[in-house]
């Protein structure tokens, strides 16, 4: 073999060599590469005593957390289960009562045009006391009642003047046969008389008179100034002034009463300040009030029905044995019913916890 051969021989080995270490070179950084990549992991965070105290405050909390949620379900379904006892307990005694409501009697007289029809209607919310809607029990009085009301509402017939003596002799025999029986039944008993008077007409008739103290003396008596929307101070007044010379003491009150059909619409008449007796007035329309420019007062005109006020004194006068039917039965004073429903309702989570205790 020639020099040059071997030169070339040699030269050819070397980059053999060469190539096979670099490959080698190549395959071991890959490879060590590799392992290096397996054992790469993420350090385990070390705890310090603050941060231990911190996690088992935590951990403590969500405990009691769990605790009070278990306690507030469970007196919750305590509480619902209570609420359902006592409305059951409430309607079975309120239907038991209801059954033993005795309804109060209600008398309502006056002369014709002194407007019960619209008064009655107005009370009791419903259309009670239209034309031929009541039984007549005499020629002069009829009765209107229903299975849906707890009252009983006893209508005289206008009174006309120059026919008062048969009305005189009937009311006598009616009042007669509807007083409280001896042995403390009140089922018929009249137990209340409203006396409706026209207060624009501003007159009460003698034969009124007599009939207020002959026949009605033994029974509470209310008189309503009906119609005060279109009736003057001075005429309601003068009214006041006759029932007030009567001197009946079974009188419980005078009161104005409008009906409702006016009160958005109107204002009460001022003729002179109550204050100074001045005539010298402004009427301010809009905000419903009067000025006197002598003295400087201002009266509220707003109308109001009066019905509350009657209400009121109506059920305070009235036995305890069917004052509950009545303000059941009216259909004005929420504020009556909103007070007796109260009561009502304490006496019977009164007796539901000592029967439950």
């Amino acid at each position: 073999m020639s020099k040059v051969s071997d030169r070339h021989m040699k030269r050819e080995l070397l980059k053999s060599n060469s190539y096979v270490s670099s490959k080698k070179k190549v395959e071991n950084s890959s490879s060590s590469t590799k392992i290096k990549t397996k054992k790469t992991h993420h350090p385990v965070p070390v705890l310090t005593k603050k941060d231990s105290k911190s996690h088992k405050r935590d951990s403590s909390n969500d405990a009691n957390d769990t605790v009070l949620q278990k306690f507030v379900e469970q007196e919750e379904d305590e509480i619902q289960r209570d609420a359902e006892l006592l409305v059951d307990h409430y309607m079975t005694s309120f239907k038991e009562k209801t059954l033993d409501l005795v309804k109060p009697n209600v008398l309502v007289i006056g002369i014709t045009g002194a407007g019960k029809s619209s008064l009655i209607n107005a009370v009791f919310g419903k259309n009670l006391a239209e034309t031929g809607s009541g039984t007549p029990i005499t020629q002069h009085f009829s009765k209107y009642s229903s299975d849906d009301l707890s009252v009983t509402i006893y209508d005289s017939r206008g009174l006309e003047h120059g026919h008062h003596e048969d009305f005189l002799k009937e009311t006598s025999e009616f009042i007669h046969s509807h007083q409280m029986k001896y042995d403390g039944d009140s089922t018929d008993a009249i137990h209340v008389i409203w006396y409706i008077v026209n207060s624009a007409q501003s007159r009460f008739e003698p034969f009124e008179e007599k009939l207020c103290k002959e026949f009605f003396n033994k029974t509470p008596l209310i008189f309503l100034l009906n119609k005060a929307d279109i009736a003057s101070d001075a005429d309601r007044a003068k009214l006041r002034k006759c029932i007030n010379d009567m001197n009946l003491s079974n009188c419980i009150g005078i009161f104005d009463t409008v009906s409702s059909g006016s009160l958005n619409s109107k204002l009460k008449q001022m003729d002179k300040c109550p204050r100074c007796s001045s005539e010298d007035l402004t009427i301010k329309k809009k905000d419903g009030i009067g000025l006197c420019e002598e003295c400087g007062h201002e009266e509220n005109l707003r109308l109001s029905s009066g019905f509350d006020n009657v209400i009121k004194a109506t059920s305070e006068i009235l036995p305890s044995v069917v004052r509950e039917a009545f303000i059941s039965a009216q259909n004005v004073s929420f504020t009556a019913k909103d007070k007796e429903a109260k009561r009502i309702i304490y006496e019977y989570y009164q007796e539901f916890q000592k029967k439950n205790r």
